[in-house]
């Protein structure tokens, strides 16, 4: 198991894809200010038990700006989780990419929010197994349009919020 830290900020650099192995109980886990390029693909996928996950204040492992992160599938297959939360990068020139099968198998997931990250589009498929999700929170963002039938899985949506976005249409986001 092995957490690399970056001795000059103190900030975390580098996972291991086992860090979490023997974590079998962890429920909560919370970091500020790591390079979300650094993070394996199912670094959770043994924590039975965790309910959220909070990365706020993200970075690029490249210092170059601007800097565009794709985000691994880190919460893919995390059937107990509930809340996921990424919000704000460190720079103001940082944009984050989230892949189609981020949410892959997350079934128990209620609450999402992706604000303050420059997202510019919204992946088709994003939320289709998170039949659970009530509350999306997408604001501060670059979203220009949502996919159609986007939220055709969760009927139990309650809360949506869009604003602060570039949104020029919606259409048939809520088909079935």
């Amino acid at each position: 198991m092995k957490l690399g830290t970056n001795t000059a900020t103190g900030n975390l650099l580098e996972f291991d894809p086992d860090v979490f192995d023997g974590l079998s109980g962890l429920v909560n886990f919370s970091i500020s200010a790591t390079p979300l390029d650094t993070i394996p693909e199912n670094v959770f996928s043994k924590t039975s038990l965790l309910e959220k996950i909070e990365i706020s204040a993200p970075t690029c492992v490249s210092q170059k700006l601007p800097c565009n992160v794709k985000v691994p599938s880190i919460a893919k297959n995390v059937t107990s989780l509930k809340t996921f939360r990424l919000l704000r990068p460190l720079s103001a020139a940082a944009r984050i990419d989230i892949p189609s099968d981020f949410f892959r198998g997350a079934q128990g997931l209620v609450d999402v929010e992706l604000s303050q990250i420059r997202m510019a589009t919204v992946p088709q498929g994003l939320f289709k197994d998170c039949p659970n999700l009530k509350s999306l929170d997408l604001r501060s963002n670059a979203i220009e349009s949502l996919p159609q039938d986007i939220f055709s899985s969760n009927r139990k949506l309650k809360t949506l919020i869009l604003k602060d976005n570039k949104l020029k249409e919606m259409k048939n986001i809520l088909s079935r």
